[in-house]
């Protein structure tokens, strides 16, 4: 039993040099639902923006949505570096895209197709991800 749980609890990956650390891949899958964030800083388009990638959990009782039970969103977009943090909101957002995994494989190579590393990951407040 000890080994199953060990099993779930570490991502699953075939380049075992390039995935999530385990305590955030836990984070992301085992987190309530306002605590499963975890962020990326990764370069930007140009200096005027800082850029920031998200992975969360999308849970949904809808009986009629059965492919997604559970899924992944994952969301990149970029922020003005001349907005305060302080004042920033969700509107702010620029260059937005998102994608949706189902599985963990899933997740790694949208990251793969966007030059994301997995270890790049962390919780939003280590990283002073502006929307905590």
């Amino acid at each position: 039993m000890s080994i199953n749980l060990l099993f779930r609890l570490t991502p699953n990956t075939q380049n075992k040099e390039n995935h999530f650390n385990p305590i955030v891949w836990n984070r992301l899958c085992y987190g309530t639902r306002n605590d499963s964030l975890i962020v990326s800083r990764a370069t930007p388009s140009t200096n005027c923006f800082t850029r920031w990638v998200i992975i969360y959990q999308f849970l949904t009782n809808d009986a009629k949505d059965e492919y997604f039970k559970l899924r992944y969103t994952i969301q990149d977009f970029e922020l003005p570096v001349e907005l305060n943090a302080s004042s920033l909101t969700m509107h702010d957002r620029m260059n937005k895209k998102t994608w949706y995994a189902r599985k963990e494989e899933e997740i790694y190579q949208i990251l793969n197709r966007i030059h994301i590393s997995p270890k790049d990951f962390t919780a939003p407040e280590i990283c002073n991800y502006p929307f905590v």
